[in-house]
């Protein structure tokens, strides 16, 4: 029976604009499988922990097994069962919805929604698992939850706005060059004006400094992250690693086609030797044939 495949679309919540990945899973996938696929396809780096909720059913990963056997605190059982079923299992449908949620500290929480219970994947994918598109990065891993990320995303559009900045002040710079090379009777007047704007711009401003410094480290921190970034060859890129296509295989009782063989000198040579009984003897004589029939002892007539 050939695999079904379910349409995914999961999206963060409490986080706007949305942040949204849409992917195609096999049906039998299970649910620890089912982690490592949001994983790659959100750009998560699978540093923590986990659970999955379908309603009232929930099902949590304690850092060794997957497991329905969770209390309140998450943490009562020392030993739990096991329990990693496929999302066939749980009798998803068209229309279906449930919760994902990744790091117990940042609590980011997904909400994943079931486009197509019985989706045709694209005739030219590399992976069981396959991302179609989506928008935006995930937020960084233990960047302080929804209110560090909208810190990091600010950050990084300050960031952005002062480079704009300084181009245009470089750009205003070249101007003034070609000014004062135009009037350079003009040169000591120049100097003054600058060394008055400086004069009323020279004052301490300690806020500003420790905003400033902490906005550098936290970009040092980040270390290139960029909030609007998202790279979908990379992503099946990954999925492909994780996820390799499995091979066509041949249905049981199928029949099988014999191979023709070409005409030829060496197929009528074969052909005459199959017929030939095994052990039949040869149709030419031995070479003492005709003195071994003639009777011994005989005499030519006189």
């Amino acid at each position: 029976m050939a695999n079904k495949y379910y349409l995914l679309r999961v999206e963060m919540i409490d986080i706007k604009p949305k942040i949204w990945r849409r992917f195609f899973v096999p049906s039998s996938i299970r649910l620890s499988d089912l982690h490592e696929a949001i994983q790659l396809v959100m750009g998560w780096s699978d540093y923590h922990l986990y659970e999955f909720s379908f309603g009232k059913k929930t099902y949590y990963f304690n850092g060794t097994v997957l497991t329905d056997e969770v209390d309140d605190d998450l943490f009562s059982n020392d030993n739990p069962k096991p329990a990693d079923p496929t999302l066939t299992q749980i009798g998803l449908s068209k229309g279906s919805s449930f919760r994902y949620i990744y790091d117990m500290g940042d609590t980011w929480r997904h909400q994943i929604k079931v486009i197509n219970d019985d989706f045709s994947p694209p005739a030219d994918r590399v992976s069981e698992v396959g991302c179609l598109d989506g928008e935006l990065a995930c937020p960084p891993e233990d960047c302080g939850s929804v209110p560090g990320y909208y810190d990091c995303v600010k950050a990084v559009k300050s960031s952005l706005n002062q480079d704009d900045d300084d181009d245009d002040d470089e750009a205003d710079d070249e101007d003034q060059k070609e000014t004062k090379s135009k009037d350079p009777n003009d040169d000591d007047e120049d100097i003054d004006d600058l060394d008055d704007d400086d004069d009323d711009d020279d004052f301490d401003d300690d806020d500003g400094d420790d905003d400033d410094l902490e906005k550098s480290e936290l970009l040092e921190w980040l270390d290139g992250w960029r909030p609007d970034f998202f790279d979908l060859q990379e992503i099946n890129g990954s999925l492909k690693g994780r996820f390799p296509l499995k091979k066509a295989v041949k249905p049981e009782g199928a029949p099988v086609k014999k191979a023709v063989k070409s005409e030829g000198a060496s197929d009528q040579k074969a052909a005459k030797s199959a017929d030939k009984p095994k052990g039949a003897p040869s149709t030419s004589p031995p070479k003492d044939a005709k003195s071994a029939n003639k009777p011994k002892g005989k005499k030519g007539s006189k």
